[in-house]
């Protein structure tokens, strides 16, 4: 779609989306897979539908931008569930063992999606509603679990 942002021009996009899911390197993320539909034209998507005046000729600089960088931070909480199974890495050999630090990647999906909707709530036209059930993140497996235990 690329209605707010110009992929072709805008190549900062692309290194803010990995700055905020940790600062993974492009061969991790590349910028195909953040580009991909269900991702991009998903959160632009749900970006207008929240906020159709950024689509109007009338729409203030700072307005545009609070739009950029929402739908940056809705892209990013729609790549933490992807992004997680290529980040977790350990290396263990004979001499060196490591491992890359957990990330908590429900806790930062969270953290994205409220950003989102607090940088959108400062857009003049934002049509405030109940937040969408698509901006909703649904609940690991795991926490399911966990809760039914107790």
């Amino acid at each position: 779609m690329s209605l707010l942002i110009d992929k072709e021009t805008d190549m900062k996009f692309f290194d803010s989306v990995r700055r905020l899911l940790g600062g993974i390197e492009e061969e991790e993320l590349t910028n195909e897979s953040i580009e991909d539909p269900v991702f991009m034209d998903t959160s632009e998507m749900e970006l207008i539908n929240d906020v159709p005046c950024l689509l109007s000729e009338d729409v203030t600089a700072a307005d545009k931008e609070k739009g950029r960088l929402a739908l940056i931070y809705l892209v990013a909480s729609k790549l933490c569930q992807t992004v997680k199974s290529k980040t977790e890495h350990e290396v263990k050999t004979i001499d060196v063992s490591w491992k890359k630090s957990p990330v908590k990647w429900d806790v930062l999906q969270e953290t994205l999606v409220n950003t989102a909707l607090t940088l959108m709530n400062g857009i003049s036209c934002y049509e405030a509603k109940e937040q969408a059930n698509i901006l909703t993140i649904a609940p690991s497996k795991r926490a399911v679990s966990a809760r039914e235990k107790l």
